[in-house]
């Protein structure tokens, strides 16, 4: 039900994503830009430090790697992003309060959706994959009066030398959310300044 919340971050800069591969690294530059400018964290050390190192004849993708499944993310990232004061956090089976309270603490918000679900709903080519099962993309705000979530998704053309206006973003309803959520098992990511992180994990979730 709508209780009359609502707040939106704000999106700077997107990137596009390179490879149908690459939501994941695409995303976090993103959100990593804009929730942490100053870190100015490449695209470079972000696809490669989650990534496996693949042979591009047999298997092309963007610059020779695969990246990992979300719930390795974490482990092959955090070991540069602490270097850095920042850390990346997994949560499996998160609620829609979780997102509510990372988004007020000015924290976006990646999510996994069902791929197939996900692109029939924003009416992209559907692909058959037994690969890939879901799509990322974050989360920009939230809006209780239309029951939705402004988004950013890497797959959407992105002008990378403008800020956007929450009136030019995307949205998903709650309802198509969640189930498309659900069906990944509510998966969330989500980084934040590593000397905060213990505390807020246990006084959020």
């Amino acid at each position: 039900m709508a209780n009359g919340g609502k707040q939106y971050l704000g999106l700077k800069k997107p990137w596009n994503q390179p490879d149908f591969m690459m939501c994941i690294p695409t995303c976090l530059k993103t959100i990593l830009d804009n929730q942490y400018p100053n870190k100015r964290i490449p695209f470079s050390s972000i696809s490669k430090g989650m990534s496996d190192k693949v042979n591009v004849l047999t298997v092309p993708r963007y610059e020779g790697y695969v990246p990992k499944p979300p719930d390795e993310v974490p482990e092959s990232l955090n070991p540069y992003l602490k270097k850095r004061g920042l850390e990346i956090n997994l949560n499996i089976g998160a609620t829609k309060r979780n997102l509510i309270n990372l988004i007020k603490r000015n924290i976006y918000p990646l999510v996994f959706l069902e791929i197939k679900k996900y692109f029939l709903y924003k009416g992209f080519k559907v692909h058959d994959s037994k690969i890939i099962n879901s799509h990322c993309i974050a989360l920009v705000g939230y809006d209780d009066d239309t029951e939705t979530y402004p988004i950013y998704c890497p797959i959407n053309k992105w002008d990378y030398t403008r800020d956007y206006d929450i009136n030019e973003l995307d949205t998903i309803d709650y309802i198509n959310f969640s189930e498309m959520w659900n069906l990944c098992q509510s998966r969330l990511l989500w980084v934040e300044e590593k000397a905060k992180g213990a505390q807020k994990k246990l006084e959020e979730f």
